[in-house]
């Protein structure tokens, strides 16, 4: 096992799997390069010509403005079990739309089902148009409680992306298997520590 403590991690990495309707809004507003965006729009005119729908994963919205403001669910926990529920792959869009702009919640993503590929993607101003905050992440405190921001067990797919989580006894816990990639995250003022890994 490790820890670490304060941390920001950082790297650039094209996902051309992020091929969803509202992601593409995303992807017009965050991508710095014309390599990049060219990269996903050949690979969503190959699964145009594959016959592979967009429908066949979820694409959730967190905030607390509702459906017809363009928000899926009003927590971060509630778009992960959703998420669960379908299987697959999904990614979870973490807004602003929150009081005081900070998610209060420590998140269980443990037992998750097998087939389940999964990203959570932080730092928009609302649900509706998905425009890019300043600040670049959404933050998660995780109340002062004795348990992680956010705990991730058992065998796991997961890409975490503009995220800020403090408040927990660690920012991140994983004891587990499988695969989390943590790009342009920062743990920041946890009780023991930053992050703590286990598992292989």
């Amino acid at each position: 096992s490790a820890a670490l403590g304060i941390a920001t991690l950082s790297h650039c990495q094209v996902s051309t799997n992020m091929l969803f309707p509202n992601l593409l809004r995303v992807l017009k507003a965050h991508a710095s390069n014309a390599a990049a965006q060219l990269i996903v729009l050949a690979s969503l005119a190959l699964f145009a010509a594959l016959g592979i729908s967009s429908a066949h994963a979820g694409s959730i919205v967190v905030g607390r403005s509702g459906p017809t403001n363009g928000c899926t669910v009003p927590s971060i926990q509630a778009a992960i079990n959703r998420a669960n529920g379908f299987g697959g792959y999904n990614v979870i869009l973490v807004t602003d739309d929150v009081a005081n702009e900070v998610y209060r919640e420590n998140l269980n993503l443990t037992n998750l089902r097998s087939d389940l590929r999964l990203e959570i993607i932080g730092g928009f101003n609302n649900c509706r148009d998905l425009t890019p905050t300043a600040f670049g992440k959404a933050s998660i405190y995780g109340g002062g409680t004795n348990a992680p921001v956010m705990n991730i067990g058992g065998q796991i797919d997961l890409k975490l992306s503009g995220l800020w989580m403090e408040g927990g006894t660690y920012g991140i816990s994983f004891v587990g298997t499988g695969h989390v990639e943590v790009t342009a995250v920062t743990v920041n003022n946890n009780n023991w520590s930053g992050i703590s890994v286990g598992g292989s």
